[in-house]
């Protein structure tokens, strides 16, 4: 009888694991469909499937919430993103949970021109590193959302070895705030050659498919 127990227990713990294997196994497989449906535009794809019980049973409410806000900003629809983000700030999340959330919502906020509610985001994310330095998303906050080149020299060191389109065009925007047009305007002609330079460069490595045609002669 002692081994008939044994046996059954050992049967239901190796179920359990199966099971639990199985369940973590189509759950990203129902994260990859329903990330597949919003890359595509395919919202009402993506809407039966994100509030079907196989979703809440399969995928963390986490999980769930953030993808309907990737797929609210997407819409553009600024009532649903809007509402949960205010659901996010309500409830526990860890660490990381919170910075996925916070830097959704202060690129959002910064892509609007929202500088209040960007700012807001801004002072949640360094709240939850305890104020620490955190250079990138220090330096933008102070461009675009301050409106200041508190980080200008330190860019511009950064260009030295490599001038990077992006970087430059921060720092256009840098001189900008500080009302020094001349500069502004020698780093968005830079930034705007850079980028050219680049998207040339990508296409010189996909030639197009009239280049491969053979010649009918």
């Amino acid at each position: 009888m002692e081994n008939m127990a044994l046996i059954a227990t050992i049967v239901i713990v190796a179920v359990f694991f199966v099971l639990r294997a199985w369940e973590k196994k189509s759950g990203e497989m129902l994260q990859d469909e329903l990330t597949s449906a919003l890359m595509k535009g395919e919202f009402d794809r993506f809407d039966e499937l994100i509030n079907s019980r196989k979703t809440r049973r399969l995928i963390p409410f986490f999980n769930i919430d953030f993808m309907k806000l990737n797929a609210a900003m997407m819409r553009n629809d600024a009532k649903t993103t809007e509402e949960l983000l205010q659901r996010f700030e309500k409830l526990r999340l860890n660490r990381t949970q919170k910075e996925a959330v916070g830097m959704k919502a202060f690129y959002y906020y910064l892509s609007l021109s929202d500088k209040d509610k960007a700012r807001h985001w801004y002072q949640a994310l360094k709240e939850g590193r305890d104020n620490q330095p955190w250079p990138q998303l220090d330096r933008i906050a102070d461009t675009y959302v301050e409106g200041g080149y508190r980080y200008l020299e330190e860019t511009l060191q950064q260009i030295r070895d490599n001038e990077d389109p992006m970087v430059l065009a921060m720092i256009a925007d840098m001189y900008a705030n500080k009302g020094d047009e001349e500069n502004h305007q020698r780093y968005a002609q830079r930034a705007q050659k850079k980028m050219e330079e680049a998207m040339g460069s990508s296409e010189s490595e996909n030639p197009s498919q009239t280049a491969d045609k053979p010649s009918e002669n």
